[in-house]
């Protein structure tokens, strides 16, 4: 892994996998928009989701070598990891059977739906607590399981070293989270959140759950979630500023 720059935990540049980049020059594109922004590493993560976007790990990996070898050739220096964003349902387990971590590391990005059992979800988690693997939940700013009843609070305004550490210290406590949200922080689950959702891409009520969670120090590591190029441009620049400014990634962790 390069040791410069910053690591995108969460994309869709594997170009005709999902929902993402469609060609090999739109992936291109997304990949120099990435570099511009200061990141150097990128997991590639498309949607596992039974029945929809049924894809092996192989499959992943020889995308991802595939592409790789063509920003080698533009020479774009970004480095690629395969991954997955595995959609936690009833098939899920399934998966476990051959499942794909970020890069070397040992985190398994997951998606949890919008409504359901929240039982079937912590037993998911804790099946792959039990392979070893350390669950790492996607945008859990636009989960409405874990959002609903969270008090929000726009820290947007505030900025620096200082009021960061403090967050991520608990300093403003955490007696008000939602108690799944505990649930899973109790079962060594890590959250990567979205840049595009403090940009207010997401809409306005994503935007304030995302500077809440923040707030509370609940985030583990980001992501740009790049889907389509024009998608990308409207909220890359803006968001990136606010993650230099709150420096929201002072205590990211690495990859591998």
């Amino acid at each position: 892994m390069s040791e410069d720059g910053l690591v995108d935990w969460h994309s869709h540049l594997l170009p005709g996998l999902d929902d993402g980049a469609t060609s090999l020059e739109e992936a291109l594109e997304i990949a120099h928009l990435l570099v511009s922004a200061g990141f150097r590493n990128v997991c590639c993560t498309p949607h596992r989701l039974h029945g929809l976007y049924d894809l092996s790990s192989d499959q992943i990996r020889q995308a991802v070598a595939e592409l790789q070898r063509h920003l080698e050739r533009q020479r774009i220096p970004l480095t690629l990891h395969a991954g997955s964003e595995y959609y936690v349902d009833e098939f899920f387990v399934d998966e476990l059977n051959d499942p794909l971590p970020l890069g070397e590391s040992r985190y398994l990005l997951l998606e949890i739906p919008s409504q359901g059992e929240t039982s079937m979800i912590l037993g998911a988690l804790q099946q792959v607590r039990g392979r070893g693997l350390i669950p790492l939940l996607a945008h859990p700013e636009r989960a409405p399981l874990l959002t609903r009843t969270l008090p929000l609070t726009d820290t947007s305004k505030n900025s620096g070293i200082s009021f960061w550490r403090r967050a991520a210290k608990g300093d403003a406590g955490r007696a008000s989270l939602p108690s799944l949200l505990v649930e899973m922080t109790q079962l060594g689950v890590k959250f990567q959140g979205n840049i595009g959702s403090f940009s207010g891409y997401y809409g306005e009520k994503v935007r304030l759950a995302a500077q809440t969670l923040a707030s509370h120090g609940i985030y583990h590591c980001y992501g740009s979630d790049a889907h389509r190029l024009t998608s990308l441009q409207r909220y890359l620049n803006s968001g990136m500023a606010i993650y230099h400014r709150q420096e929201l990634g002072r205590d990211a962790t690495p990859l591998g």
